[in-house]
């Protein structure tokens, strides 16, 4: 399958510059003790009316024990029975050291998001992982069958709570691979499936990564312990109507676009309607997709069509590539037509029916 690709005009100018002046740059760190990740909430886990008495959360219980999981809804278009319910990635450890930080960030996000939904007219529904962003647990089990169950789960509750028929299923990295594996639990309310920069093929990396570590664990052990969507990819529910996008960066260092690429390929295989598209995403590993994967999967709530779907992500590429080189370097000649072009990139409602 030939991805539809995402157009940078500007990426390897503002990656030249941007080494040049890191390259007369010295960053010196502060000393830090090692960060670990924390039992968050222990007691709202074990109690549902502890758990619920806080606004946005509710109490989920599995085969695995039980959890409290923090939600965060736009406001705007309560009438609608349709929502995107959006999964976010893994935290690293050293971030937790930093709480106020964290914080911070995720309150920029939900205003970011609240935007989105404005724009487009669709709710948008945070669901925070395990352990992270006010659910309860250990974020040390991420990617592990229990927390595909819990957020499955929590789905569900969800939708009661919120008075959802559909749902378009969205996610970031380890928050794609958990919708993935959501969609080959057999799920048959996704109308759609927006997977940013996803871990599809997660026992080969997890093999890999042990393997550096000289860890000798068989693959086959692995899949035992592990949901790899790559491997369930015939367990997703026959649906004509349900779209699958799948957004990678063939540039990206921790999720390699060669297996999203083989994953879409095994859908489609599958009779299933999937899109790959290839976008400019951000960070120094070419991995954040998240400021894709939120219109995108509002636009697919709303019916955008394939064609206009990457038009859209094309224009966000635009958009993002000339602010890599506008924050880069001193372009003093062409440095406003830059920013003029990331400002109606911007403003563009590509995005929108």
């Amino acid at each position: 399958m030939q991805p539809e690709r995402a157009i940078r005009p500007y990426r390897l100018v503002g990656l030249a510059i941007l080494a040049a002046a890191l390259g007369s740059t010295c960053v010196h760190a502060q000393d830090r003790p090692p960060a670990r990740f924390p039992n968050a909430l222990v007691d709202e886990a074990k109690s549902q009316k502890l758990c619920e008495s806080v606004p946005d959360r509710i109490h989920v219980s599995t085969r695995w024990g039980t959890e409290c999981i923090a939600y965060f809804v736009t406001k705007g278009q309560e009438h609608q029975r349709r929502a995107v319910m959006f999964i976010d990635g893994d935290i690293a450890v050293e971030k937790f050291a930093e709480p106020k930080r964290m914080a911070l960030s995720f309150k920029i996000f939900k205003t970011r998001m609240q935007k989105w939904a404005d724009r487009l007219k669709v709710r948008y529904v945070y669901v925070s992982r395990v352990g992270v962003n006010g659910s309860s647990g250990n974020h040390a089990g991420r990617r592990k069958p229990n927390e595909t169950m819990v957020l499955n789960t929590a789905t569900d509750i969800l939708k009661e709570r919120l008075g959802l028929d559909t749902i378009v299923l969205a996610g970031q990295s380890g928050g794609s691979t958990i919708a993935a594996s959501m969609l080959s639990l057999g799920r048959k309310d996704v109308t759609c499936a927006v997977l940013g920069s996803g871990a599809f093929e997660l026992v080969e990396l997890r093999h890999a990564e042990l393997a550096r570590k000289g860890f000798d664990v068989s693959k086959e052990e692995l899949h035992r312990t592990m949901l790899d969507p790559s491997a369930n990819v015939d367990a997703i529910a026959r649906d004509s109507e349900r779209r699958i996008v799948i957004l990678g960066d063939s540039l990206d260092i921790r999720t390699p676009f060669d297996q999203q690429k083989r994953y879409a390929e095994a859908i489609a295989v599958h009779g299933h309607h999937v899109k790959l598209i290839e976008i400019d995403a951000q960070g120094r590993l070419d991995h954040a997709a998240t400021q894709y994967v939120i219109p995108s999967a509002g636009a697919c709530l709303n019916g955008l069509p394939d064609g206009r779907l990457v038009s859209a992500n094309n224009t966000m590429s635009r958009a993002f590539a000339a602010k890599e080189v506008a924050k880069s370097g001193p372009l003093t000649g062409s440095l406003a037509l830059i920013n003029g072009a990331l400002r109606a990139a911007q403003r563009s409602d590509s995005f929108s029916n």
